[in-house]
C-alpha cells in the first residue's frame, strides 16, 4: 500500500466517523424474502421452495449448489465441485430448473407484485449453469412483467447457454443493478424465470440471491448493496487492493470481495479506476440526515 493510498484511507475513516451519528439507512422498497432466507412450510416434498413468492416447477432454496449431472453430461463448470456455489449473501439462495420434476418441464418461475418509483435502483446476484449445448440455447431471465401476465415490461438480465459455452456455467455469482427511470415507474410483477429452447433433455440452472430496491440511489460505488456509499464500501474495496478479480481462485475466496463489484471497470485488477467510483459518489444514497449530493 503506497502513502497515497493510506492517506485516503485516513480521510475516508475520518469523514465516516464524523457522519457515524446520522448514517441510519432510511427504508427501501419492500421485496418479500429478497435473499431467500425463508422457505415455504408447504413446499413439495422434494425440495424447499422460497416463502412469499408465486412458484411454478422446480424453485429451491438451497445453501450449496455444485450442478447436477449425469454419466452423459460428467462436470464441466469451472465450480470447485467439492464446495459448489455458496450464498451469495446470508445463508441460502434459490435455484430454479428446466427440469428435476416429473413430468419434465420446460421452465420454472417465481414472481411477486412490486411498486418501481423513479429512481429506484434494484441489485442482486445471479448465475446460470447448463448440461444443454447451442443451437439448444437455454435461458434465464430477472424481468418486470404486466401484474398476472407474461408481458415484459423491463428485461433487467438475461443470460443463456451461448453466454456461458456449451455444457458450461459462469465463473460464480454475477452482480446487476439495473436502474429504472420515469418512463419505468409502476407496479409489475417481478419474475425469474428459466427456460428450456426446443429440447427437454437436457438441464439448466439459474440461481438468483440478495435482491434489493434502493430509492434514489447513487448509480455505482455501493459494493455493499446497502443503498449509499461510504465507508463499510471503502473498505471493502481496500481489502481487495491490487487483487487479481480474473482469478477465479481469488474470485470465488470469501476473503475477497470480487463477486460484489469491487473490480467495477472489469478489467481484473482493484485498483484506483474502480476507487474513483467511491470517490465520486461518496456519502451519496439515501442516509437519515445526509442530503443526497
Amino acid at each position: 500500500m503506497n502513502y497515497r493510498f493510506a492517506y485516503l484511507c485516513g480521510v475516508c475513516f475520518c469523514l465516516c466517523c464524523f457522519c457515524a451519528s446520522m448514517s441510519a439507512l432510511a427504508d427501501s422498497n419492500d421485496i418479500n424474502n429478497p435473499g431467500f432466507e425463508i422457505f415455504d412450510i408447504n413446499s413439495p416434498p422434494d425440495f424447499n421452495a422460497p416463502a412469499g413468492w408465486k412458484r411454478t416447477n422446480y424453485t429451491a432454496v438451497m445453501s450449496s449448489f455444485a450442478g447436477r449431472f449425469s454419466n452423459l453430461r460428467p462436470p464441466n463448470w469451472p465450480l470447485d465441485q467439492d464446495i459448489g456455489l455458496l450464498p451469495y449473501e446470508g445463508e441460502r439462495f434459490v435455484v430454479l430448473s428446466t427440469g428435476d420434476l416429473l413430468p419434465e418441464p420446460n421452465h420454472a418461475e417465481l414472481r411477486q407484485s412490486i411498486t418501481i418509483k423513479p429512481g429506484d435502483r434494484l441489485t442482486g446476484a445471479y448465475f446460470f449453469g447448463t448440461n444443454d449445448w447451442t443451437p439448444y440455447d437455454d435461458w434465464g431471465a430477472i424481468q418486470l412483467v404486466q401484474p398476472d401476465t407474461n408481458i415484459i415490461e423491463v428485461n433487467i438480465i438475461r443470460v443463456c447457454v451461448a453466454d456461458v459455452e456449451s455444457f458450461r456455467s459462469m465463473r460464480g455469482w454475477q452482480r446487476f443493478d439495473y436502474i429504472f427511470d420515469a418512463n419505468q415507474a409502476g407496479e409489475y410483477d417481478l419474475r425469474i424465470f428459466i427456460s428450456d429452447k426446443q429440447d427437454y433433455i437436457y438441464n439448466s440452472y439459474f440461481a438468483v440471491d440478495g435482491l434489493v430496491i434502493c430509492p434514489n440511489s447513487p448509480i455505482s460505488g455501493d459494493i455493499n448493496a446497502d443503498c449509499a456509499v461510504d465507508f463499510f464500501d471503502f473498505a471493502m474495496l481496500a481489502n481487495d487492493w491490487l487483487c487479481d478479480c480474473n482469478d477465479l481462485s481469488v474470485f470465488n475466496d470469501p476473503n475477497h470481495n470480487c463477486m460484489y463489484g469491487t473490480d467495477s471497470d472489469n478489467n481484473g485488477i482493484v485498483d484506483f479506476n474502480d476507487l474513483q467510483d467511491i470517490i465520486e459518489y461518496w456519502l451519496s444514497g439515501t442516509m437519515q440526515g445526509i442530503v443526497e449530493p
